[in-house]
């Protein structure tokens, strides 16, 4: 039996002053739960070539540990005109894909498929967004020829892409009627029904995703809707976007939505195939804004939170931040985690990727811990990760950490580095604000760690 370094790690938390941070003292207790290997995915990357930077752009999703890209297939872009296609842009994006060993997960989606209404005058309508104002077509795909000509859309594009695309995503947010969908729930379900069923047909082995809800969809009319009225019947995973103000309120919105879609077996089915929070930029009119100085532990809260609770996917939305070429009043600017014109991670950039390298593949197993600390291991195969942070941030608190193991390190979230941690070293002050501890170490037995404190 190897001898293993049992190392104490004792850390003082400091009074933290965060609004976004939960005031409760109740902890939520979490199964053990396996971490599939491609949990991480990004939304809009792959996107650089446009920019002539699609290599710098793989280097940085390498680096990252994204395994899957959301992309949208427009409908408007591979069929400008009824009978005309054209795939040269997702040919090119497939390949570059396969060359970089990605995962694609496409969104099938018409944005304005000008030709498809006939009348395009009473199916277009003018909004604000921020300072920006466009013309956009009101979504809807209702009606059996309408239909029919979105289901030669999907059906051709999958076929062409047979084995080379991971997953097909029909639609995205039904329930933003101001934004991408008008048509009443019913139509819906009917578009979602015969477009899974002609995935299916041109690829049987297709991985369909149905749904792509958040949570201002009302589950008893959208989410039961979709599986009562048969349109989930070919479809593989249900889609949700949990957008909230802090990473409590995301992992509060995922575990009542995969409770309520249990119901219909698929609570182990759903992927997350949006989140993320915009920067705190003063102008942008989201609620969900986070200042910069916080975004890093945001991050490293909800994806742990969300893989912890049993996501199969999370896609982070998303992967550049265009705030220097969109009005900053628009709170769409400001989400990505790398800057565009540097191509260097920003916000919670560092923070995704430290979640990235040590989550998937692993087992995330529950501690016995103080009802005030939120903590949570993730036990690999001779490389394992603790992250702990106090729940109730009312006082300084005393935590006394036990890591059973060799090559202790405490990450800075934010920066991306990290110091060892030694038996003459062990005490840490958190500063005021300070409230979340990564710590990564080795070792090749089963031992947990041991949280305790005042």
């Amino acid at each position: 039996m190897k001898i293993v370094n049992m190392k104490t790690v004792v850390l003082l938390s400091g009074l933290l002053a965060l609004s976004c941070l939960t005031s409760g003292g109740t902890r939520t207790v979490y199964q053990d739960v396996r971490i599939p290997v491609d949990l991480m995915g990004m939304v809009h990357a792959g996107y650089a070539n446009n920019s002539g930077k699609i290599d710098e752009e793989y280097v940085l999703l390498n680096e990252m540990g994204v395994r899957w890209m959301l992309r949208d297939f427009s409908w408007e872009v591979i069929q400008p005109e009824k009978g005309v296609w054209d795939w040269s842009v997702y040919d090119k994006y497939v390949e570059d894909a396969e060359k970089h060993d990605k995962k694609i997960l496409g969104l099938l989606y018409p944005h304005d498929t000008l030709w498809i209404h006939g009348d395009y005058n009473k199916w277009t309508r003018k909004y604000a967004c921020g300072h920006t104002e466009r013309q956009v077509k009101i979504g809807i795909v209702a009606g059996d020829a309408e239909i029919a000509a979105f289901c030669e859309y999907a059906r051709e594009t999958a076929l062409r892409y047979k084995g080379r695309v991971g997953a097909w995503a029909i639609w995205n947010e039904p329930n933003m009627s101001e934004h991408f969908w008008n048509g009443t729930p019913k139509e819906f379900f009917a578009l979602t029904k015969a477009a899974a069923a002609a995935i299916r047909e041109a690829d049987p082995d297709a991985v369909i995703i149905g749904g792509s809800l958040n949570p201002g969809a009302d589950n008893a009319v959208w989410t039961r809707g979709l599986f009562t009225s048969g349109a989930m019947d070919q479809v593989d995973y249900i889609a949700y976007h949990p957008y909230a103000r802090n990473a409590e309120g995301v992992a509060q919105a995922y575990i009542s939505f995969r409770n309520y879609v249990s119901q219909y077996g698929f609570g182990d089915k759903v992927w997350i195939t949006e989140i993320g929070y915009p920067l705190d930029k003063g102008h942008g009119g989201y609620d969900t804004k986070v200042r910069e100085a916080f975004m890093s532990e945001m991050t490293v809260k909800t994806i742990t939170l969300l893989a912890a609770a049993g996501a199969q996917r999370i896609f982070w939305y998303e992967m550049f931040d265009y705030g220097a070429h969109l009005p900053p009043g628009d709170s769409e600017a400001w989400f990505g985690l790398v800057d565009f014109d540097t191509f260097k991670k920003k916000g919670g950039g560092e923070a995704y990727q430290l979640c990235s390298r040590n989550f998937p593949g692993k087992t995330m197993r529950s501690l016995d811990a103080p009802n005030f600390i939120e903590a949570f291991y993730f036990q690999g195969e001779g490389n394992h990760s603790l992250v702990i942070w106090d729940n109730k941030p009312s006082r300084p608190r005393q935590i006394r950490v036990t890591l059973p193991g060799k090559n202790i390190r405490l990450w800075d979230i934010a920066r991306g580095v990290s110091v060892p941690v030694d038996e003459e070293a062990s005490v840490h002050t958190l500063q005021k604000g300070a409230s979340l501890l990564f710590f990564t170490w080795e070792n090749d037995i089963s031992a947990l760690p041991v949280v305790s404190g005042d």
